[in-house]
């Protein structure tokens, strides 16, 4: 735009002048492939086609975002490009998701959102547990397209991937299951574990509270897992089973996540390994990681239906509000040492 002006200005003029009359001219820096596309498929100047929303979704959003331009209805998709750094069209690199489906690693999708031109920028990152990192550019309505985009993606993985087995990072997984009579224990021991069970039975019912939490305590190696392969094998087809290990939850937004992933695909089991890895005793130094855990513990609410099972090889360790909190943990079973199943 500045060079645009220069060139209208009088100087500018008397110089273009003095140019020709030397058989010269101004030159222009030829337009990219990716503005003229611009140009030519939204009907808009780039310069105007502002950022309004950038995040991480699902591997599952670029079907999410064709089945809903399908519909005929909000969104309109006119075109899906892969440039290089200069802007020039390029054959894309592809990456195989969900197992089946070949997807360029980045492209932009020229479309129009409820009449207004929009440009979605797809980018493939692998990094937590394979995802789409997008960015939208387009008028006050891109906000208003992410977050609809969003709720639809949302619906996707509660119908497809409810009552499976899954980490929070939204990813199938195979879990050992038992029946109870596979499991053999000591006299007392069985009967907390019978009592369990009869717990989790009730509270899928419906006839206990809609949260439910065990901690189970032992050794590595005491039958602590197991348990959780006996509740896994005991769900129901609606129940879905999600697995933490302490490596999942290292930060506030993994937790944060992992608690939005038990909202959206309840009822659920929420199986956390390592509990003292994360809900740390606050003083003995546990702090962000502790406060988000409780937080989100308190804050699943009457309408979510979450059984949590908490192990640790470590309850020491474990903060005072999480360990002995009735309304957090409704049970503990202690597990005696290797061997005890």
């Amino acid at each position: 735009r500045q060079r645009e002006q220069l060139e209208q200005s009088p100087i500018g003029l008397r110089v273009a002048a003095a140019l020709q009359r030397l058989g010269a001219t101004f030159e222009r820096e030829p337009e990219s492939r990716f503005h003229h596309d611009i140009r030519s498929m939204l009907r808009v100047d780039p310069k105007d086609l502002k950022g309004s929303g950038t995040g991480s979704v699902h591997v599952c959003a670029d079907r999410v975002l064709d089945a809903w331009a399908a519909e005929c209805g909000a969104v309109e998709i006119i075109n899906r490009v892969s440039y290089d750094a200069d802007g020039n069209i390029e054959t894309p690199m592809t990456v195989t998701l969900e197992g089946t489906r070949e997807c360029r690693v980045h492209s932009y999708v020229f479309l129009r959102y409820r009449g207004m031109p929009m440009l979605v920028k797809f980018r493939y990152d692998p990094s937590y547990g394979a995802s789409w990192v997008i960015e939208c550019h387009g008028d006050r309505t891109g906000g208003e397209f992410l977050v609809e985009f969003r709720e639809r993606i949302d619906q996707t993985l509660a119908t497809e991937l409810c009552g499976q087995v899954v980490t929070p990072r939204f990813q199938r997984i195979t879990i050992r299951t038992y029946r109870r009579e596979d499991l053999v224990y000591p006299e007392a021991l069985a009967a907390k574990v019978d009592q369990l069970v009869g717990a989790f039975q009730s509270w899928y019912a419906g006839t206990h509270v809609p949260q439910w939490g065990a901690l189970l305590l032992g050794f590595p190696g005491s039958g602590k897992t197991t348990i959780g392969g006996l509740i896994a094998g005991l769900r129901p087809s609606g129940c879905t089973y999600i697995y933490c290990s302490a490596r999942d939850l290292e930060t506030v937004a993994d937790i944060n996540r992992a608690f939005r992933v038990v909202k959206l695909l309840a009822p659920a089991v929420l199986h956390i390994d390592d509990v003292d890895l994360i809900a740390r005793d606050r003083r003995a130094g546990g702090g962000g990681l502790t406060h988000t855990l409780m937080e989100q513990l308190d804050g699943i609410g009457e309408r979510t239906r979450v059984f949590t099972l908490l192990t640790s090889n470590n309850p020491g360790a474990i903060d005072p509000a999480i360990r002995c909190r009735p309304g957090r943990i409704s049970t503990r079973i202690t597990f005696d040492g290797f061997g005890t199943c």
